[in-house]
């Protein structure tokens, strides 16, 4: 192709759009960009940005297409961009366009008004007096309502009380004479309010003889020294945990000098003002409930002449998702404990956090002893019977007997491993499957457990994937998705729970390869095909998130929308992020506006709580809630989790090893899928998710669901789901001795099970 090196770029631009953010107040912009086509037509067009004092990034376009036009969303107002095109065919591209530049223009959220209440006045009694707050103004609009009122001094009547300009008559006062003071407030055209005040002093009048012929030796009257101005600046909104600057400087004094500034706080969460007898004083924002709070205070100032005047401000504080006081990792919004660093939930809500309590879940039995023999010391199983042997949980606590293994069961058999070597390399979620179970004294399988680890001899947490004990998946497990990683040799076994408890010994260790390709080529943690290109700001704290490292964005592959997950807890990394097809989940009883999100994080500390918040591109409906799937319960929906105001993110708390941590081991790794439902929606089938029999699939935001391929000649009589010719297989068999038949399964990308026994 040829290189058109002269200009061929043009720029219009969109309307301005404001944003509100969690952490601070910032606005973005929209950019059209035009160009002329290129001659001879290329295969598209590529378009690169930079900042003032940056260089471009040519391995990163922000967008890519084949049309002549494109818009770019999410600009900083007030930074500076500037933009070049290229065109590409294949490999080869075309030098830079012409450089243009744009520059959104910042506009503020709205300015409270200034209110001026005009300068002090010294009068006779009788004058007729105007009070005078023309000079009042707002910056961003315009004074909607003015209100005069006496503050102090002997009563008078206002006129003209709801305008700019009030007046009365000043009263009769005896010969040390009075001081009158007054206050006004005014309302802008967006409902903000201004206060400031001021004084009239009333002199007693003099007395003259008009028929005398000798002048009164009484001195001539001068004036009285002006009250200063005193202004407490405009209202604030800020967050809990926020640092805040009280702001007096523009108190002044039209005739001497202002000598003292005394701040004080006259409502709200008692807060402590540091340089109160400054023009500006600080604070810090206190942590407040859902609903947020209002501060107020006052602002007095004395000038050289010893008279004050005193100004009122606001500051509201709003409730912030990631404030966490405590510092445990937990948000305060999540947080049962939030000033209690060593607790953050309460299990059976008696007060006392689950760490320091020895019965979490009230039921008579500890704890301890609980997870000693393997019952859940989060749920009341007092009147259970977990061994079948009439004795009930309770009974056998108080007698100190063991609760799950009946003198006369026998445990069911291992099942003996007949390892089937492949030369075929397995993908990242495949199905493990064991032999037949057997039990000596026909007791029911009750329950598996699945264990993989990065080591042959099993030998502690660190080395351990996967651990997960379950119901349902008895003979077959399907490993999750994000669980395993690339081009990694993985050991797995299993064992056989029966009904009464009692558990099989381990069966012998198989072992697997994952594949080595990755759909993650620059390994930034985020699939090739789910690169968000554009500038995006999804957290809106003003800068692009592509340049921030704690948070990932997803190109959604149901739809077609953009999911951040932010890394909110210092105490781990934010691995990677994806978007996953809601069909790899076999109960489709509950619609996926967008698909499951799941990530990876790793922790500092094994077994340790994390928090992140997961942000969208446009708001959730109200009555959305986040669900996560659970093999043996189904869809559940996540309690611990807290949205945003505005319904744009949601912020949960998961514990390695616990609650909301796929592996089930505490082992410094947290992988977590679960995505967002409406209520509404959360009962019926999926209508939005759909699957196909056509052999293409979902490589982005369609809005069909993601697509899975059903068909291959020649294996047919097995009952198997197989995958497409880029999909590949591999056999993991366990066989029970004596056996003559083995459960066989497919692997592919949806980790399906769809096989025969």
């Amino acid at each position: 192709m040829k290189s058109k090196q002269q200009s061929f770029l043009k720029i219009c631009f969109t309307g301005l759009t404001a944003l509100f953010c969690l952490v601070t107040v910032a606005h973005s912009a929209n950019v059209t960009l035009a160009w002329d086509a290129n001659d001879p037509e290329p295969e598209g067009y590529r378009v690169f940005a930079r900042e003032e004092g940056q260089s471009y990034d040519y391995q990163y376009p922000l967008w890519e297409g084949d049309e002549t036009t494109c818009t770019l969303a999410g600009l900083v107002e007030g930074t500076t961009y500037y933009f070049v095109v290229r065109a590409f065919e294949g490999t080869l591209e075309s030098a830079d366009s012409e450089e243009v530049s744009y520059t959104p223009a910042a506009t503020g959220v709205n300015q409270s008004p200034s209110a001026s209440a005009g300068d002090s006045q010294t009068v006779y009694e009788d004058d007729a007096v105007t009070l005078d707050g023309t000079a009042s103004s707002d910056s961003d609009g315009s004074i909607a309502s003015y209100l005069w009122e006496q503050t102090g001094g002997t009563s008078i009547t206002i006129s003209g009380t709801a305008q700019a300009q009030a007046t009365f008559t000043a009263p009769v006062v005896d010969a040390d004479g009075e001081t009158l003071t007054f206050s006004l407030t005014v309302t802008d055209d967006d409902g903000n309010t201004s206060v400031a005040t001021t004084t009239v002093n009333v002199l007693k009048s003099d007395s003259t003889d008009a028929g005398s012929e000798e002048a009164s030796d009484t001195p001539a009257a001068t004036a009285a020294n002006q009250s200063p101005s005193a202004s407490a600046g405009d209202s604030q909104t800020v967050y809990e945990g926020d640092a805040v600057t009280l702001d007096g400087t523009a108190s002044s004094d039209s005739d001497g000098s202002i000598v003292s500034y005394l701040w004080e706080q006259t409502g709200g969460t008692s807060i402590t003002v540091s340089n109160s007898s400054q023009a500006q004083a600080t604070f810090t924002a206190p942590v407040v409930d859902a609903d947020g709070e209002t501060l107020t205070f006052s602002l007095t100032v004395t000038d050289d002449d010893g008279n004050t005047s005193v100004a009122t401000t606001t500051v509201n504080v709003l409730k912030s998702d990631s404030t966490d006081v405590d510092g445990d990792n937990v948000p305060d919004v999540l947080d049962a404990f939030p000033e209690d660093p060593t607790e953050w939930a309460d299990n059976d809500s008696d007060g006392v956090g689950d760490n320091e309590d020895s019965d979490d879940d009230n039921d008579g039995m500890s704890d301890q002893w609980e997870s000693e023999y393997g019952l859940d010391p989060y749920t009341d199983d007092a009147g259970l019977d977990a061994d079948g042997d009439g004795v009930s949980n309770l009974d056998e606590y108080e007698a100190q007997t063991d609760p799950v293994a009946s003198p006369t069961n026998t445990e069911p058999d291992a099942p003996v491993i007949e390892t089937v070597y492949t030369d075929a390399f397995v993908d990242l979620t495949p199905v493990l499957v064991s032999g037949a179970y057997f039990d000596p004294d026909s007791d029911d399988h009750y329950q598996s457990q699945w264990q993989i680890s990065t080591e042959v001899d099993f030998p502690d947490s660190s080395a351990m994937v996967l651990d997960e004990t379950t119901t349902t998946q008895l003979t077959a497990y399907q490993v999750g998705e994000m669980v395993l990683d690339y081009d990694t040799v993985y050991y797995w076994r299993v064992r056989f729970v029966d009904a009464r408890s009692g558990e099989s010994d381990w069966s012998e260790v198989s072992s697997f390869i994952t594949v080595e390709s990755s759909d993650d080529a620059d390994t930034n943690g985020i699939p090739d095909d789910q690169e968000v290109s554009a500038i995006v700001d999804l957290n809106e704290n003003g800068i692009n998130d592509i340049l921030e490292d704690d948070i990932k964005l997803v190109n959604t592959v149901e739809g077609q929308t953009v999911v951040g997950v932010k890394a909110v807890s210092s105490n781990i990394i934010l691995f990677s992020v994806k978007s996953i097809c809601s069909d790899t989940v076999s109960d489709q009883s509950v619609a996926m506006g967008f698909g499951l999100i799941g990530f990876k994080l790793y922790l500092d500390e094994v077994g340790a709580a994390a928090t992140v918040t997961i942000y969208f591109s446009t708001a959730v409906e109200e009555d959305s809630q986040l669900y996560k799937y659970y093999s043996d319960t189904g869809w559940e929906i996540y309690e611990r989790s807290v949205f945003a105001e505005n319904r744009k993110s949601v912020t949960l708390t998961l514990v390695d090893g616990g609650i909301g941590d796929e592996d089930g081991v505490a082992n410094g790794i947290i992988v977590d899928p679960s995505g967002i439902s409406s209520v509404d929606t959360a009962t019926t089938d999926s209508a939005s998710v759909s699957t196909s029999d056509s052999s293409s699939s979902s490589g982005g935001g369609g809005g069909g669901g993601c697509f899975i391929s059903t068909g291959s000649e020649g294996m047919g009589h097995l009952g198997l789901a197989t995958t497409s010719s880029v999909a590949l297989t591999a056999i993991l068999l366990l066989m029970a001795a004596g056996s003559l038949s083995a459960a066989v399964c497919r692997i592919n990308k949806k980790g399906r099970v769809d096989g025969t026994r």
